[in-house]
């Protein structure tokens, strides 16, 4: 690669004496520089090195001074300054060569050589040093990226020139570029210099022993320390390298890139606490070293905390969050490996991203959410309730088909957030009725009332559960449910119908307001299972209540019922339960007439044909044979009205 130069010397004074290309307004910086430093010292040195960015030019200069003995002038230098392009910073890996591109001139004569570009090569030499020629590699890195000092203590001249360029070496391009520094050795520290320097060097008598440095080292520096050892091999440059491209401030980068560097492979309990705070505090800002914290968040970097990180940035506040950018895909996949290893921060994660309006974290929930659906969710989100509602919004199936369900408490508060129309919901509701938990049975039937309903009809068909189950009973407490032709009318027999009124308590209101249609349709439709006197109950708590009712279905209760429980009354044969059910609700007649039940039970259907004027052929064929049709007749010639029913034509 060829690069343009220039040369500085003694001609009538310290001047320009040839150059590649025009120097511009930069010519008076440059030969200022080129001059001999003020208070150097050359000793047994040949020279010392200068460089800086030269911002018009749009070059790199690296100058190398002599002195110039030779010249009748004293104190005169030669400098030869290589202006470099910035592109050859970034493809060269060992800046080291540049020290064989400089070329001292022998006399005032020969400038025409300087006058022409210089090819430089890119692999002449390697500034790699032995750990025996170190000793400046630490106070320079330490004086760069730590206290940030300019002066470097060296014993004599140009022994601070190999440290340097293998330092150089090590930064990534945009810091090479940026880099300043003299090595000219100088007994007292510079106070006045055109360029703010750095790096220089400081003439020192004696240096103090680095074994007690070496000991209170701080872990970057001896990292950064090896990784020169190691020159172009070194594994921290490259990291450098890639993570330094898009840092705002360059050399204040170098140290906190370092530390993330070991912590990529030395990461333990504190590092989610320590990186959080060295990332806040290097890289202030959102595009602050983006690349980074992609790789921060996607795992790549120090995988090892990715979740545990992200816990951390999304649960602190807001504007220390918006410094982060959340998971690329990449990222994401690596993330749901995370589960069910990490379950627990997993699942903290899950929780404190559900709120969030942000629809980048929306969609990092529901791909954890997603991650999360596993057989074992159950079971590792025990102390994460919040989770478990959440994923019973998102995945019901994931409960309905969990092989192990939370307990019966957990399981209640979870019944309260299962999508109404999730597909599977009644088989899993039907799966339930086999447990005993009242908390549960209720936030079910709060929940899902009908559904609920008609699955504790459907268990009480095929015996899952029995008339005295908590299930029944609790579907008692909710007569508006059951006393519709849709869930009544699907009793399959009549001893759960039996157990269904002894639950309601009989005559209670909401009974009373229902009326006898759906229990007809449960009777018509179920399959007989009662006899004795608990039909007879049955049967005088169904004609009382068809009495009340009135209506065709009333009326076909009491063709079905009038005979059998007339003749019970008659012959005194109805049980003393049948008895205490329906003598409350006959007809009074006096104190003297009180005690013919009979005539009572008579008047109670006889009024009821009057009231709902039903028809007088169904009234007359209830009497069985001519006695019991004349029983009727005087019964119904006792009610205001009856008389239509005696007399045919008229009717």
């Amino acid at each position: 690669m060829k690069v343009d130069q220039c040369l500085f010397g003694y001609e009538d004074g310290h001047r320009l004496l040839a150059s590649s290309i025009p120097l511009g307004d930069e010519i008076s910086l440059l030969t200022e520089l080129s001059d001999v430093a003020p208070g150097a010292v050359f000793g047994d040195s040949d020279g010392y090195w200068t460089g800086l960015p030269v911002a018009s030019l749009g070059r790199y200069a690296l100058m190398r001074t002599w002195p110039a003995p030779e010249m009748a002038r004293p104190g005169c230098v030669w400098t030869h300054a290589l202006l470099i392009d910035p592109i050859f910073l970034e493809t060269v890996d060992d800046l080291s060569v540049l020290q064989f591109a400089v070329v001292r001139p022998t006399s005032a004569e020969g400038m025409s050589g300087y006058r022409e570009k210089v090819h430089l090569k890119r692999t002449e030499s390697s500034s790699r040093l032995n750990v025996t020629d170190d000793k400046l590699v630490a106070p320079l890195l330490a004086a760069l990226y730590e206290t940030m000092s300019s002066p470097i203590e060296i014993l004599r001249p140009g022994e601070l020139d190999a440290a340097l360029f293998a330092v150089w070496s090590q930064q990534w391009p945009k810091l090479r570029r940026n880099f300043r520094f003299q090595t000219a050795a100088s007994r007292t520290i510079k106070s006045a210099n055109p360029v703010r320097f750095d790096v220089t060097a400081l003439l020192v008598p004696a240096r103090n022993s680095s074994n007690e440095a070496d000991i209170n080292r701080p872990a970057w520096l001896t990292d950064a320390v090896n990784d020169i050892r190691k020159g172009n091999s070194g594994v921290l440059r490259v990291f450098l390298w890639h993570y330094g491209r898009d840092v705002r401030r360059q050399r204040g980068s170098f140290r906190p890139l370092t530390e993330i560097h070991r912590l990529n492979s030395h990461a333990d309990s504190t590092t989610v606490e320590y990186l959080s705070h060295l990332i806040y505090e290097a890289f202030p800002d959102a595009r602050d070293a983006y690349c980074l914290k992609q790789d921060l968040v996607d795992g790549l970097l120090v995988p090892a905390i990715q979740t545990k990180l992200l816990l951390t940035i999304l649960s602190g506040d807001k504007q220390a969050a918006s410094l982060m950018p959340l998971p690329s895909s990449v990222g994401m996949e690596r993330l749901i490996n995370a589960w069910p290893s990490e379950s627990n921060d997993f699942l903290t994660l899950i929780e404190i991203t559900e709120c969030d309006d942000d629809p980048l974290v929306w969609n990092l929930h529901q791909t954890l959410m997603r991650a999360a659906c596993t057989h074992d969710f159950w079971n590792l989100s025990k102390a994460h309730p919040v989770v478990q509602s959440l994923m019973v919004k998102y995945s019901p199936d994931l409960l309905f088909t969990a092989k192990v369900l939370p307990n019966d408490d957990r399981l209640a508060d979870l019944i309260c957030h299962i999508p109404l129309h999730a597909e599977g919901l009644e088989r899993f509701v039907s799966t339930l009725l086999v447990k005993h938990n009242d908390r549960l049975i209720e936030n079910i039937f709060q929940r899902f009332p009908e559904l609920t309903a008609s699955c504790v009809i459907a268990g009480l068909s095929c015996g899952v559960i029995l008339g005295s189950s908590p299930w029944m009973i609790s579907l008692c407490h909710h007569p508006h449910l059951l006393l519709n032709d849709s869930i009544l009318g699907r009793v399959p027999r009549t001893r759960i119908l039996f157990d269904i009124a002894v639950h309601l308590g009989w005559f209670t209101q909401e009974v009373m307001e229902v009326g006898i249609s759906p229990w007809l349709q449960a009777l018509l439709k179920s399959e007989n299972d009662v006899q004795g006197q608990d039909m007879e109950v049955l049967a005088c708590f169904l004609l009382v209540l068809a009495c009340h009712s009135g209506n065709e279905e009333g009326l076909n209760i009491v063709e079905l019922f009038y005979n059998a429980i007339h003749k019970k009354i008659m012959d005194a044969d109805l049980c003393n339960r049948a008895a205490e059910l329906l003598y409350p609700h006959l007809p009074e007649i006096g104190w003297f007439r009180n005690w013919d039940v009979g005539l009572r039970f008579r008047l109670l259907i006889a009024n009821a044909f009057v009231k709902h004027r039903w028809a007088y052929e169904r009234f007359i064929s209830l009497g069985k044979g001519n006695n019991g049709r004349i029983l009727l007749a005087e019964a119904i010639s006792e009610v205001p009205g009856g008389d239509v029913y005696l007399d045919e034509d008229e009717y």
